[in-house]
C-alpha cells in the first residue's frame, strides 16, 4: 500500500479521536476551557429562547421574550441566568448548592433562574427521573426539559455544567464553563440587578474537580469509551470481565460481570442504572454491586435508582479499583475528583 494510504488513514484516526475528545463534555480538558474563546456569538449577542423544550418542572412554561426585551411584561425580572445541566452530572451537582443561594437571595430583586436539563444518557429524558432528582439535590427554580437537545443547539452550548447570563434587554453578557468561577458569576448577577453592596456566597480555595492536580479523566463505559480507548487494560482503562453488553450509551452487565480500573484521584463515582422494560428505571428485582479499593474491605451497594453513585473518597493518589456487577445494571461513566 502506497506510504500516502497510510498517512491518510493515520490522520482520520487522529481526528476521529479529537472529535470523541471534544464531546466529553464533562472531562478535565473542556473543563477548564477558555469560556471567552466558546462565546454563543460575542459580546451583547441576543440569547435564543425556549422553544423546542418538552415538559417544565417548578414552574409554568417560560417564554424569554416575556422576561426580558423590548416585549418583556411588565415587572419583567432584571436578569435571567440559564443553567444548561444534567443530572448525573457530578460536576453539575457541585454547582447546585451556588445556584441555590443565589435564588434564595435575588429571586425576589429581579432574577430568574432556569435550568435547561439537556440529558447525556437516555434514562435522562425520564421526566419521573428528573423530578425526583431535582427533589433529592435541591433544585427549586423552573427547569425545562431539553430532551432534543434544541435549546442546547440554539445556545451553541457543548459542556455541562454551562451559564449563560442575560440582561433586561435580552442580550447575554456573560457565559461561564463547567465548575468555579462562582464569586465571579454573582458579582456579574449583582451588576445587573443593582445590589452590589450585597455579600457573595464565598468560593472554596480548592474545588472538587482537581485544580492543578493531574488525575484520571471521565471514562465512558459505552461504545464512545470503547473507541475512545476508555475500555481496556492498563492506567485510566476499565477492564470489563465476565460477559457485558457495551451499548451506545451503557454497559450492561450479564453472567459473572466485574471490572477492573487503575485510576488516579482522591474521589470516584460512577453512573449506574437500571435495565428494565419499560425504559423508566422502575424494576422489581434488587440489584448490588460490590467495590473494593486497592484490595481492602469490600462495600456492597444497592442500585435503586438511575443516577451518580458515589464509590469512594479517600487519599489522592494512585488507587486501584475492582468491582463485581450483578446482572441488569448499566455503567455509563466513571468521574473523578481530588
Amino acid at each position: 500500500m502506497n506510504k500516502w494510504w497510510f498517512f491518510l488513514i493515520g490522520l482520520i484516526v487522529v481526528a476521529s479521536l479529537w472529535q470523541i475528545t471534544q464531546r466529553r463534555q464533562g472531562g478535565d480538558a473542556l473543563r477548564f476551557a477558555n469560556p471567552i474563546s466558546d462565546k454563543l456569538a460575542g459580546s451583547g449577542v441576543t440569547a435564543p429562547g425556549f422553544e423546542g423544550g418538552g415538559t417544565w418542572l417548578n414552574s409554568e412554561p417560560l417564554v424569554l421574550a416575556d422576561l426580558v426585551g423590548a416585549e418583556a411584561k411588565e415587572g419583567a425580572p432584571k436578569a435571567v441566568l440559564v443553567d444548561f445541566w444534567t443530572y448525573s452530572c457530578i460536576n453539575c451537582q457541585r454547582t447546585i448548592p451556588y445556584l441555590q443561594s443565589w435564588w434564595e437571595k435575588y429571586e425576589d430583586k429581579g432574577l430568574v433562574i432556569v435550568g435547561v436539563h439537556s440529558p447525556e444518557f437516555d434514562f435522562e429524558k425520564d421526566t419521573d427521573n428528573v423530578k425526583a432528582a431535582t427533589a433529592k439535590y435541591g433544585v427549586s427554580w423552573p427547569v425545562v426539559q431539553d430532551n432534543e437537545m434544541k435549546i442546547w443547539r440554539a445556545y451553541r452550548n457543548r459542556y455541562w455544567p454551562r451559564k449563560y447570563l442575560v440582561n433586561s434587554e435580552g442580550k447575554i453578557v456573560y457565559d461561564h464553563i463547567g465548575e468555579g468561577g462562582y464569586e465571579e458569576t454573582e458579582k456579574r448577577i449583582q451588576e445587573l440587578l443593582g445590589v452590589g453592596e450585597m455579600e457573595v456566597t464565598e468560593e472554596p480555595a480548592v474545588g472538587g474537580i482537581g485544580f492543578g492536580m493531574k488525575q484520571t479523566p471521565e471514562l465512558y463505559l459505552t461504545e464512545r469509551g470503547r473507541v475512545a480507548g476508555d475500555l481496556g487494560k492498563g492506567m485510566d482503562r476499565v477492564e470489563l470481565t465476565g460477559e457485558w453488553e457495551v451499548e451506545e450509551d451503557y454497559s450492561e452487565a450479564g453472567k459473572g460481570a466485574g471490572l477492573r480500573l487503575e485510576y488516579k484521584a482522591g474521589e470516584m463515582n460512577l453512573v449506574m442504572s437500571l435495565a428494565s422494560s419499560n425504559g423508566s428505571g422502575a424494576d422489581s428485582g434488587v440489584r448490588r454491586v460490590k467495590v473494593r479499593i486497592d484490595g481492602g474491605e469490600e462495600k456492597e451497594m444497592t442500585i435503586k435508582a438511575n443516577d451518580l453513585y458515589s464509590l469512594w473518597k479517600g487519599e489522592f493518589g494512585k488507587h486501584t479499583l475492582t468491582m463485581e456487577v450483578d446482572e441488569g445494571v448499566r455503567l455509563h461513566a466513571f468521574t473523578f475528583g481530588q
